[in-house]
């Protein structure tokens, strides 16, 4: 099956970087430097209005998920090796940049599987460096790409496994439509998203393989925030749930995107553009079974006992963008007091 890749239009020459390689499963560390600059930090600075976001999407039936925020790449990789000993694996990450520097975060999960984490690849060495993985019988299973000097820079998560995979970069709109026609014949695996200045739209890569989409699956790419929320909202009443969750961000507006599989109504609860402190915190309660309102959980009250079951952290985004406060949202179910935003409470537990 053949093998998508970039238009020639978006190939363009760059330096490479620093390729930053961890197999965790095999107990090997590698690190191979190439022509370029050390890190994956923007030469240029911050913008001073605008602050790191943080949104998550957690529920009660995603799988027992440890958190791990690190100031440096190292201290992810490091995270790896000691998660990995404990019979835990990275099933997903996030990156960003707080004055210049690179922070990361990533999503540990029960399962011993070997997984390859790749970092600051320019467009031709990422398509390079994963045609490579596929020949050795890798697939990708996350994915990020960031505007670097106006430059696109790609990290991805591989792990073991098999079958076609299909690699997939447009427009917003046009890659609803490759899914939409893909959908009876593959599914898509991972998707990303940015703002790209030089075409003045949102645009996302995706990965797809082989088996077609559950039946009633959703996804929207690149759409306002009243737009998403409206979605949020009416495909949650109509028995979607929202499974992954992205952000790209331009100088003047925020474009949201959304995959919905169908599934029976549980506890869920997404948090949009809040602090990196709301985010720990609310990992913290929602563990434990707390139940509280957005106000709560950002002022950092102590807060009853817990009452309802455990939720975990399904899907993590982290964006810059200007500040204007949080959002919060609960998919498709009404909020527990009519008023304050939160999570709903389970069907015994009143409200």
């Amino acid at each position: 099956m053949k093998i998508f890749e970039e238009s020639r239009s978006e190939r363009r020459t760059s330096r490479a970087g620093r390729c930053l390689a961890v197999l965790c499963g095999a107990w090997l560390v590698t690190a191979a430097a190439a022509d370029g600059p050390g890190d994956w930090s923007n030469p240029e600075p911050d913008p001073p209005a605008w602050i790191n976001s943080f949104s998550g999407i957690w529920n009660d039936e995603a799988p027992a998920t440890i958190l791990v925020m690190s100031d440096d790449l190292s201290g992810l990789l490091s995270a790896m090796v000691a998660h990995h000993a404990e019979g835990r694996r990275l099933d997903g990450f996030e990156s960003w940049r707080s004055d210049g520097v690179k922070h990361y975060a990533g999503l540990f999960r029960n399962g011993a599987e070997a997984r390859w984490l790749v970092t600051n690849l320019d467009s031709p060495t990422f398509a390079s460096y994963r045609q490579q993985q596929y020949q050795l019988g890798r697939r990708l299973i996350d994915v990020e790409v960031q505007l670097v000097g106006g430059e696109r820079r790609f990290a991805g998560l591989w792990a073991s496994g098999s079958g076609a995979e299909l690699y997939v970069e447009e427009e917003a709109s046009d890659f609803e439509a490759k899914w939409q026609g893909l959908a009876a014949t593959h599914h898509l695996v991972v998707f990303d998203t940015w703002w790209s200045e030089a075409h003045g739209e949102v645009r996302a890569f995706g990965v797809f393989r082989g088996g077609a989409e559950p039946v009633g699956a959703e996804l929207v790419v690149g759409r306002s925030w009243e737009s998403f929320n409206g979605l949020v909202q009416g495909l949650g009443m109509r028995g979607r749930r929202l499974i992954d969750f992205d952000a790209a961000v331009s100088a003047f507006d925020d474009y949201f995107s959304g995959r919905w599989v169908v599934a029976e109504p549980v506890r869920d609860w997404l948090g949009v553009f809040y602090g990196e402190a709301f985010l720990t915190t609310s990992d913290l309660l929602f563990k434990s079974g707390h139940e509280f309102s957005a106000a709560e959980v950002s002022k950092l009250f102590i807060l009853p006992p817990p009452t309802a079951s455990r939720m975990d952290l399904l899907d993590l985004e982290v964006t810059g963008r200007a500040t204007d406060g949080g959002r919060v949202i609960v998919h498709g179910m009404p909020l527990h007091d009519a008023g304050t935003p939160g999570p709903p409470r389970p069907p015994n537990g009143g409200g």
